[in-house]
C-alpha cells in the first residue's frame, strides 16, 4: 500500500471489491511507510487478515505478491530495491495491474462503497467535531466543497484548467447564494492555510498520519468572498475523519483529486464535480472509470466546463433534486 493518501484509499477499496477472490487466502497488506499506516487505522480494514509495514515482509512466509502499481518510481526506490532476490521472484513485473481496473468494475449506482471508520477513526472524527465546533445536525444543513487548484508537476496536468481567479469568482458567487438564499453553511476543505496556525497544529496533524508537506503542497491560503460565519474551513488534521465530514454534508461540491473520488463511489447521487482541469477527464475516459458519472453524456457534458458558473451549478442541482 504506497503512494498519496487518495492512492493508498483506493488500493485498499479495491482488495475490499476483491475479497471473494482472496477467500481461500489469507491476505497480508504491507504498507510502504508508517504515517499511511499511521492515518489507515483510522478504516476498518478487515479484508486483510494482517497488516505490517514494509520491513515485515522477511518475518512473513508469503507465497505471491499481487501488487498494485508495480511500476511507480518511489515504489521501486523505496522498497522493493531493499528486498531480496528471493522475495522479488514473487512479484509479477510484467503485470501493471492498477486499482481503476478494479474500481470500474462495480456498479456505483447499484452498489455504494466505502472504507468505514474504526474505533480509532470514529473517536478521531467526533474530536475534530468538536474542534471545529461542528455537529452532526449542522453537517447535514451544510454543503461540502474541496478546493484543489492544480499546479504543474502534478499527476493531472493543469493545461486548459481555468484560472484560480476565475474559480474563485464563481464559487464564492455560488456559495453566496447557497448561504444567503438557502440557508446552507459550507464547510470547505483544502483552503485558509495559515502558516502560523498550521504550526500549532502540526503535532495533530501528524498523529493522524498527515504530513505537512501534503498540507503545504495542497493547501491554499486563499478563501471564499463570503463571511467567516457561514463557513468553516477544515485544517487537514485526519484524511479519514475529515473525508468522512464532507460525505456526510447534504450534497458536496469537488474539484477532482484523491479525496473528492471516494466520496463520489460512496455518494455520487449527491456529488458534483467543479472546475476539472481537461486532462483529468481524459484519463477518466483513457481508464473507463465510472467517476462523476462521466460515462453519461450528460454528465460528462456537464463535466466538461472547467469552470462552472454559479448558475450552471445550482441549475444542475435542481435537476438532482439536491435543493
Amino acid at each position: 500500500m504506497h503512494g498519496a493518501l487518495g492512492d493508498v484509499y483506493e488500493q485498499a477499496l479495491s482488495f475490499k471489491l476483491l475479497k471473494e477472490k482472496y477467500a481461500n487466502d489469507q491476505l497480508i497488506a504491507f504498507f510502504s511507510c508508517a504515517d499511511r499506516l499511521e492515518a489507515f487505522k483510522h478504516y476498518n480494514l478487515d479484508m486483510f487478515d494482517e497488516i505490517h509495514l514494509w520491513d515485515k515482509i522477511p518475518d512473513c512466509n508469503i507465497d505471491r505478491f499481487d501488487q498494485f502499481q508495480i511500476n511507480d518510481g518511489e515504489l521501486r526506490v523505496d522498497i522493493l530495491a531493499h528486498l531480496s532476490s528471493d522475495e522479488l521472484r514473487k512479484f509479477d513485473f510484467e503485470k501493471a495491474w492498477l486499482p481503476w481496473s478494479v474500481i470500474r468494475t462495480n456498479n456505483y449506482a447499484h452498489n455504494p462503497v466505502r472504507l468505514v471508520l474504526s474505533d480509532v477513526g470514529l473517536t478521531h472524527y467526533a474530536h475534530l467535531l468538536a474542534l471545529y465546533g461542528l455537529t452532526e445536525e449542522n453537517i447535514t444543513q451544510s454543503v461540502g466543497y474541496l478546493w484543489r487548484y492544480r499546479a504543474a508537476g502534478g499527476a493531472i496536468k493543469p493545461y486548459g484548467q481555468a484560472s484560480k481567479k476565475d474559480i474563485l469568482k464563481t464559487k464564492s458567487d455560488l456559495f453566496k447564494c447557497l448561504t444567503e438564499e438557502y440557508g446552507l453553511h459550507v464547510i470547505v476543505a483544502g483552503m485558509n492555510y495559515q502558516p502560523a496556525r498550521n504550526s500549532e497544529l502540526s503535532q495533530e496533524r501528524n498523529s493522524s498520519g498527515v504530513l505537512d508537506g501534503e498540507i503545504n503542497a495542497k493547501f491554499t491560503g486563499d478563501k471564499l468572498a463570503i463571511p467567516d460565519t457561514n463557513v468553516t474551513y477544515l485544517q487537514g488534521l485526519g484524511y479519514a475523519a475529515e473525508l468522512e465530514i464532507i460525505a456526510r454534508t447534504r450534497f458536496q461540491l469537488l474539484m477532482p483529486s484523491g479525496f473528492s473520488e471516494p466520496i463520489w463511489m460512496m455518494n455520487g447521487a449527491k456529488t458534483l464535480l467543479v472546475d476539472p482541469p481537461p486532462i483529468y477527464l481524459l484519463k477518466l475516459i483513457k481508464n473507463r472509470m465510472p467517476l462523476f458519472d462521466n460515462v453519461q453524456l450528460r454528465s460528462f457534458l456537464y463535466n466538461c466546463n472547467n469552470c462552472h458558473s454559479s448558475t450552471r451549478v445550482l441549475s444542475e442541482l435542481k435537476k438532482r433534486q439536491l435543493l
